[in-house]
Protein backbone atom coordinates (compact mmCIF):
# COMPACT_ATOMS: atom_id res chain seq x y z
CA UNK A 1 0.00 0.00 0.00
CA UNK A 2 1.49 3.49 -0.49
CA UNK A 3 1.79 6.30 1.25
CA UNK A 4 -0.96 8.07 -0.08
CA UNK A 5 -3.38 5.55 0.31
CA UNK A 6 -2.45 5.03 3.66
CA UNK A 7 -3.56 8.75 4.57
CA UNK A 8 -6.06 8.42 2.99
CA UNK A 9 -7.27 5.47 4.96
CA UNK A 10 -6.13 7.58 7.83
CA UNK A 11 -8.10 10.39 6.96
CA UNK A 12 -11.24 8.40 6.36
CA UNK A 13 -10.95 7.44 9.89
CA UNK A 14 -10.49 10.51 11.81
CA UNK A 15 -13.70 11.99 9.68
CA UNK A 16 -15.80 8.94 10.52
CA UNK A 17 -17.33 8.55 7.27
CA UNK A 18 -17.42 11.95 5.75
CA UNK A 19 -14.76 13.82 3.51
CA UNK A 20 -11.75 14.69 5.72
CA UNK A 21 -10.41 18.03 4.75
CA UNK A 22 -6.78 16.73 3.68
CA UNK A 23 -8.30 14.46 1.43
CA UNK A 24 -11.18 17.13 -0.15
CA UNK A 25 -8.33 19.44 -0.57
CA UNK A 26 -6.14 16.91 -2.76
CA UNK A 27 -9.79 16.53 -4.53
CA UNK A 28 -9.88 19.80 -5.55
CA UNK A 29 -6.28 20.29 -5.99
CA UNK A 30 -6.68 17.22 -8.69
CA UNK A 31 -10.05 19.28 -10.55
CA UNK A 32 -8.03 22.43 -10.11
CA UNK A 33 -5.38 21.51 -12.32
CA UNK A 34 -7.82 19.41 -14.90
CA UNK A 35 -9.74 22.41 -15.64
CA UNK A 36 -6.85 25.02 -15.86
CA UNK A 37 -5.13 22.34 -18.26
CA UNK A 38 -8.42 22.26 -20.46
CA UNK A 39 -8.84 26.11 -20.11
CA UNK A 40 -5.20 26.34 -21.11
CA UNK A 41 -5.07 23.90 -23.91
CA UNK A 42 -8.51 25.70 -25.35
CA UNK A 43 -6.52 29.20 -24.88
CA UNK A 44 -3.81 28.34 -26.52
CA UNK A 45 -5.88 26.47 -29.44
CA UNK A 46 -8.01 29.81 -30.20
CA UNK A 47 -5.05 32.39 -28.92
CA UNK A 48 -2.32 31.08 -30.99
CA UNK A 49 -3.92 31.46 -34.40
CA UNK A 50 -5.33 35.04 -33.30
CA UNK A 51 -1.35 35.81 -32.18
CA UNK A 52 -0.09 34.53 -35.29
CA UNK A 53 -2.57 36.24 -37.44
CA UNK A 54 -2.20 39.65 -35.40
CA UNK A 55 2.38 39.07 -35.55
CA UNK A 56 1.52 38.92 -40.15
CA UNK A 57 -0.78 42.02 -39.70
CA UNK A 58 2.11 43.79 -37.71
CA UNK A 59 4.46 42.51 -40.25
CA UNK A 60 2.92 42.96 -43.54
CA UNK A 61 1.31 46.49 -41.89
CA UNK A 62 1.82 49.66 -44.22
CA UNK A 63 5.32 50.97 -42.79
CA UNK A 64 5.99 54.39 -41.90
CA UNK A 65 2.31 55.31 -40.29
CA UNK A 66 2.38 57.69 -37.46
CA UNK A 67 5.72 58.92 -38.66
CA UNK A 68 6.83 62.68 -40.11
CA UNK A 69 5.02 63.74 -43.64
CA UNK A 70 7.63 61.77 -45.49
CA UNK A 71 8.28 58.33 -44.00
CA UNK A 72 4.65 57.63 -44.08
CA UNK A 73 4.72 58.41 -48.02
CA UNK A 74 5.36 55.96 -50.39
CA UNK A 75 7.66 53.00 -49.37
CA UNK A 76 9.70 52.88 -46.60
CA UNK A 77 13.00 52.28 -48.57
CA UNK A 78 12.16 54.44 -51.37
CA UNK A 79 14.80 57.26 -51.73
CA UNK A 80 12.69 59.66 -53.19
CA UNK A 81 9.53 60.71 -51.13
CA UNK A 82 6.06 63.06 -51.03
CA UNK A 83 4.91 65.54 -48.62
CA UNK A 84 2.25 68.41 -48.49
CA UNK A 85 2.74 71.44 -46.78
CA UNK A 86 -0.86 71.84 -45.84
CA UNK A 87 -1.31 68.74 -44.30
CA UNK A 88 -1.12 64.78 -44.57
CA UNK A 89 -0.65 63.52 -48.71
CA UNK A 90 -4.39 62.05 -47.66
CA UNK A 91 -6.01 65.23 -47.04
CA UNK A 92 -4.22 67.84 -48.53
CA UNK A 93 -5.64 71.35 -49.75
CA UNK A 94 -5.38 73.26 -52.05
CA UNK A 95 -3.46 75.88 -52.64
CA UNK A 96 -0.49 73.81 -50.47
CA UNK A 97 2.56 73.09 -51.84
CA UNK A 98 3.80 69.56 -52.57
CA UNK A 99 7.52 68.34 -51.65
CA UNK A 100 9.50 66.39 -53.07
CA UNK A 101 12.39 64.45 -50.81
CA UNK A 102 15.56 62.79 -51.94
CA UNK A 103 16.96 60.27 -49.01
CA UNK A 104 20.33 58.29 -50.02
CA UNK A 105 19.93 58.41 -53.82
CA UNK A 106 22.13 55.54 -55.37
CA UNK A 107 23.37 57.74 -58.35
CA UNK A 108 22.48 61.47 -59.92
CA UNK A 109 19.21 61.38 -62.31
CA UNK A 110 16.72 63.57 -63.40
CA UNK A 111 13.28 63.78 -61.62
CA UNK A 112 9.51 62.87 -63.00
CA UNK A 113 6.50 63.21 -61.28
CA UNK A 114 2.81 63.43 -61.94
CA UNK A 115 -0.17 62.14 -60.31
CA UNK A 116 -2.58 60.44 -62.10
CA UNK A 117 -6.11 60.77 -60.76
CA UNK A 118 -8.32 57.51 -59.92
CA UNK A 119 -11.04 58.78 -61.79
CA UNK A 120 -10.33 58.46 -65.42
CA UNK A 121 -12.70 60.88 -66.72
CA UNK A 122 -10.07 63.04 -65.02
CA UNK A 123 -7.32 64.55 -66.70
CA UNK A 124 -2.97 64.18 -65.12
CA UNK A 125 -1.67 66.33 -63.73
CA UNK A 126 2.17 66.76 -64.56
CA UNK A 127 5.09 68.44 -62.51
CA UNK A 128 8.03 67.15 -64.17
CA UNK A 129 7.90 67.55 -67.06
CA UNK A 130 6.31 70.22 -68.25
CA UNK A 131 7.03 73.46 -70.79
CA UNK A 132 8.11 75.66 -67.16
CA UNK A 133 9.82 72.64 -65.23
CA UNK A 134 12.23 70.35 -67.50
CA UNK A 135 13.05 67.46 -64.88
CA UNK A 136 15.47 68.86 -62.20
CA UNK A 137 18.67 66.98 -62.15
CA UNK A 138 19.25 66.15 -58.56
CA UNK A 139 23.08 64.57 -56.85
CA UNK A 140 22.93 61.70 -54.59
CA UNK A 141 23.57 62.90 -51.07
CA UNK A 142 23.96 61.24 -47.91
CA UNK A 143 21.58 63.56 -45.85
CA UNK A 144 18.13 64.15 -46.92
CA UNK A 145 16.83 66.90 -49.09
CA UNK A 146 13.96 69.09 -49.90
CA UNK A 147 14.16 70.19 -53.47
CA UNK A 148 13.58 73.60 -54.64
CA UNK A 149 10.93 75.07 -53.62
CA UNK A 150 7.57 73.05 -54.09
CA UNK A 151 5.01 72.55 -56.27
CA UNK A 152 1.68 74.92 -56.15
CA UNK A 153 -1.33 72.67 -55.57
CA UNK A 154 -3.24 74.74 -58.19
CA UNK A 155 -7.22 74.68 -59.72
CA UNK A 156 -5.56 71.69 -62.09
CA UNK A 157 -6.31 69.55 -59.17
CA UNK A 158 -9.77 68.11 -59.31
CA UNK A 159 -10.49 67.09 -55.07
CA UNK A 160 -10.28 63.57 -55.03
CA UNK A 161 -7.98 60.71 -54.89
CA UNK A 162 -4.60 60.48 -57.24
CA UNK A 163 -1.77 58.22 -57.61
CA UNK A 164 1.11 60.35 -57.77
CA UNK A 165 4.49 58.91 -59.73
CA UNK A 166 8.10 59.83 -59.04
CA UNK A 167 10.56 58.38 -61.22
CA UNK A 168 14.64 58.98 -60.66
CA UNK A 169 15.99 58.63 -64.21
CA UNK A 170 19.66 58.92 -65.44
CA UNK A 171 18.51 61.29 -68.37
CA UNK A 172 15.69 63.58 -68.96
CA UNK A 173 12.44 61.61 -70.27
CA UNK A 174 9.65 62.70 -72.08
CA UNK A 175 6.21 62.33 -70.66
CA UNK A 176 5.59 59.82 -73.68
CA UNK A 177 8.36 57.74 -72.54
CA UNK A 178 8.00 57.89 -68.50
CA UNK A 179 4.31 56.65 -69.74
CA UNK A 180 5.32 53.73 -72.05
CA UNK A 181 6.23 51.45 -68.66
CA UNK A 182 9.73 50.69 -70.98
CA UNK A 183 11.75 52.79 -68.91
CA UNK A 184 15.06 51.25 -68.64
CA UNK A 185 17.39 53.70 -67.13
CA UNK A 186 15.90 53.76 -63.69
CA UNK A 187 17.74 55.50 -60.87
CA UNK A 188 14.68 55.05 -58.37
CA UNK A 189 10.93 55.47 -58.54
CA UNK A 190 7.80 55.12 -56.51
CA UNK A 191 3.56 55.57 -56.58
CA UNK A 192 2.60 57.49 -53.33
CA UNK A 193 -1.12 57.87 -53.01
CA UNK A 194 -2.63 61.23 -52.58
CA UNK A 195 -5.84 62.89 -51.56
CA UNK A 196 -6.85 66.96 -52.49
CA UNK A 197 -9.59 68.50 -51.25
CA UNK A 198 -11.06 71.70 -50.51
CA UNK A 199 -9.18 74.43 -48.40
Amino acid sequence: MSSRDERDKLDDLLARGRLGAPRRERIFEEVDRRVRRRHASRFLFVAGPVALAAGLAFLLRPHGAGQDQYAAKGTLQSPVELGCSGGELSHCPRGSKLLFRLDALPSAGFLHAYAEPLDPERERVWYYPTVANPPPRVEPTAVGQIMGQGIVVGPEHVPGPYRVHLVIASTPLSREELLSGTVMNVVASDVVEMVIVEP
